[in-house]
Order: structure tokens, then C-alpha cells, then sequence
């Protein structure tokens, strides 16, 4: 709530009051739980290693965690667009957002993996002049298939209708 006076202040042009963040896929968790539990499998096979059988006790945390997590991830992440914006939230103990707007935008790329493909859903990432490459980017996962491609069409007509001065 209260980020909306300093971008609106950085930027005439962007109000993020006027955006209605969207949120993730309904099915996103299943989709995002299970390469964390795959992880969370091998930090407990890796814990089983070190600590032998008081692994028992450190699995089921880690795992737990790794749910937990995912959940809170999904549930703090969403994104928005305007007619001169476009907006992305993550983040569970750091949040982020990053605002673009869309006169920014330089490439547009529509990405679907083939578990995206068998779940019906889809990525859309945005790239911009000047992003680092450490930098928080606008990079939407778990869209609904239709989604991922109606807002991959909005955002590439932007900067098709941008003249860039160089």
C-alpha cells in the first residue's frame, strides 16, 4: 500500500493504485511444489550423509519448509498492467515489485516448457535497456495458457509502436 506515492512520485506516468494484481495459476502450487520437494529430497538425502540417522529428525523440516515456502511464494506473487505499465510482485520474506513501463520494453518472450504445456499454463518475461543482470526483473510465471499469450500479445505491440531515439 504504501508504495504507490514514491513509484507514482519516480514516474508520472505509472499509479499503482489503478492496478487490480493478478494472481497466479489456481493449479500453480502443484506445478511449483514438486521441483521443491525434489530439492528438499536431496538436501535430506545430503543431511542423511552428514548426520546419519538424526537425519529422520531434519527431513520431514526440510520438507515442511520447502512446502510452506512454495505456498508463501505463490501466494505473495502477482503482476498488472495498465495502459502505460506493467507491474510484478514476488517475494515471501523479501518482497519485491518492479514496475516497467511499457514505452521501456525491448523484448517480450512467450515461454512455455513442456510441464507448462501438459498443465496449461505459461511464462511471460519482459526485458528492458539497463536491467542488470542481478537486477528484479519482470519474469510472470505460472499464467494460465490463454493468459500467458493475450498479455505476451499486449506487451510486444508496446514497444512495436515505440519509436527508441538513438
Amino acid at each position: 500500500e504504501h508504495v504507490s506515492a514514491p513509484v507514482h512520485h519516480a514516474r508520472r506516468e505509472v499509479d499503482l493504485r489503478q492496478f487490480e494484481g493478478q494472481p497466479p495459476h489456481p493449479r500453480a502450487f502443484r506445478r511449483a511444489v514438486k521441483p521443491a520437494l525434489i530439492l528438499a529430497f536431496l538436501m535430506s538425502a545430503m543431511a542423511a550423509g552428514v548426520i546419519h540417522w538424526r537425519a529422520v529428525y531434519v527431513s520431514p523440516l526440510i520438507v515442511l519448509w520447502m512446502v510452506i515456502g512454495t505456498r508463501q511464494a505463490l501466494r505473495h506473487m502477482g503482476w498488472a498492467i495498465s495502459d502505460n505499465a506493467v507491474a510484478f510482485r514476488s517475494g515471501w520474506l523479501w518482497r519485491t515489485i518492479t514496475v516497467v513501463p511499457l514505452a521501456r520494453i525491448q523484448v517480450v518472450r512467450r515461454i512455455e516448457t513442456p510441464f507448462d504445456r501438459r498443465t496449461g499454463m505459461g511464462r511471460v518475461r519482459v526485458d528492458t535497456a539497463g536491467a542488470g543482470e542481478r537486477s528484479h526483473r519482470v519474469d510472470i510465471p505460472y499464467l494460465p495458457e490463454a493468459v500467458a499469450f493475450d498479455l505476451h500479445r499486449r506487451l510486444a505491440a508496446a514497444p512495436a509502436a515505440t519509436a527508441f531515439p538513438w
